[in-house]
C-alpha cells in the first residue's frame, strides 16, 4: 500500500492495483495492471492508465507510447501536443524533443508558448 504525504500533512491514497513511478509538475505516474497513467495530486485522473508505456512530465510535457507502440507527447491538460506518430521520442529539453520515425529518421522539434 503506498502513499503520499502533502505538504499540510494530510495523507493521499494511491489507488489499489496501482504504483507509483514518479512525481513532477503535479502529476503523479502511477503504473497499473493495464497501463501507465497520471492522477492528479487531488485524486482525479489527468489520463487513464489506458499507456503502454510512459513517463514522467518534464517542462510541461511527457512521452507516452499508445497500444499501437508508437510514441507521442501530451501536455499537463492530458491533451495530446505531439500525435502518436514516432518510434522514438525523447523528453523536452531546452524546449527540444528529439523525435524518430523507422520510414523517416530523425526529427527535431521545438517547444513553442501558444
Amino acid at each position: 500500500e503506498e502513499i503520499i504525504l502533502r505538504a499540510d500533512g494530510s495523507v493521499f491514497q494511491i489507488p489499489s492495483g496501482f504504483s507509483v513511478l514518479a512525481y513532477s509538475d503535479g502529476a503523479i505516474l502511477l503504473k497499473g495492471q493495464k497501463g501507465y497513467g497520471y492522477m492528479m495530486y487531488n485524486g482525479k485522473w489527468l489520463c487513464a492508465p489506458d499507456y503502454e508505456m510512459a513517463q514522467p512530465f518534464n517542462e510541461g510535457l511527457a512521452v507516452v507510447c499508445d497500444k499501437s507502440g508508437l510514441y507521442g507527447m501530451i501536455d499537463l491538460s492530458g491533451t495530446t501536443v505531439v500525435p502518436h506518430l514516432f518510434n522514438s521520442l525523447s523528453n523536452s529539453s531546452d524546449g527540444v524533443v528529439v523525435a524518430y520515425t523507422q520510414k523517416f529518421g530523425y526529427y527535431i522539434l521545438n517547444k513553442i508558448a501558444a
